[in-house]
């Protein structure tokens, strides 16, 4: 599972906050589990800028938002198209990967990211993750008897007291 966080509210003003028409995409995969850029959030998220874009005097940019399944598919992307074209620009609320998926799909409109990507984690309890994998494409699970060094060492080495024959 990607875990992510969702950005301040301030912060994703200010990207936004000189565009006319701001497109508020979610994912509904893994941010949705994690509680980050499911349609629920989404919805939250686009309130909270309306609001925030108020009360600094900015009454010209709209916010509206939409939920897709996977912002990593070119499927669902491309059912996206039709609206994307009547903004200027879109917020997403999606891991890193969905943020340039939508980018790469719609190259002439600005894609801003709403979260923060944090890990690859395993569910512990409600609202607690526990990072499980770094992404950092040189696995060695197999070496470390399932224990990765990267995200479960504290100092990320990759020495160890034992050998798997």
């Amino acid at each position: 599972m990607i875990v992510a966080d969702r950005k301040h509210v301030p912060e994703i003003r200010d990207m936004i906050k000189n565009h006319r028409r701001v497109l508020l995409v979610g994912c509904g995969t893994c941010v949705t589990v994690c509680l980050a850029g499911g349609e629920r959030e989404t919805g939250i998220l686009g309130s909270a800028l309306r609001m925030s874009l108020k009360l600094i005097g900015n009454r010209g940019t709209t916010v509206d938002e939409c939920t897709i399944e996977r912002q990593c598919e070119d499927a669902f992307i491309d059912a996206l198209a039709p609206r994307v074209a009547e903004y200027d620009a879109i917020c997403s609320l999606g891991c890193g990967a969905g943020v340039q998926a939508l980018a790469e799909h719609f190259p002439n409109t600005p894609v801003y990211p709403g979260l923060n990507t944090q890990f690859m984690g395993i569910l512990q309890s409600q609202g607690v993750w526990a990072e499980k994998c770094a992404g950092c494409g040189n696995c060695r699970l197999g070496e470390f008897a399932g224990i990765c060094p990267i995200t479960r060492c504290a100092k990320r080495q990759l020495n160890r007291p034992w050998r798997i024959a």
